[in-house]
């Protein structure tokens, strides 16, 4: 003879608790879509244009992780937040190229 596999018991849910269950879950499907783009011509913030690529706003300012690369080669790389830098790293670029 077979013996049945011995699995814990399943507890039974109650009609309150399935109704708990299932508006939690419709609640976490009515996330906004991130917008992500590719060399969008802007400024960062301090007046200085570059074409970004990466997460965006509804108003299509730069929001969330990005790269702005500007016309001199430097690139700067980080976090923004409706459409100015917050914190990041500036790369391939001397401090002469900079103050032009």
């Amino acid at each position: 003879r077979r013996s049945r596999s011995r699995s814990r018991p399943r507890k039974k849910i109650s009609d309150d608790e399935k109704s708990e269950r299932s508006s939690r879950s419709r609640g976490s499907t009515k996330r906004k879509k991130r917008i992500r783009v590719k060399n969008l011509k802007t400024d960062d913030g301090n007046g200085k244009e570059g074409r970004y690529s990466g997460y965006v706003n509804d108003e299509h300012q730069p929001n969330g992780q990005g790269t702005i690369k500007y016309k001199d080669g430097s690139e700067w790389e980080g976090v923004w937040e409706s459409g100015f830098q917050v914190h990041g790293k500036l790369k391939g670029a001397t401090q002469e190229h900079e103050n032009q």
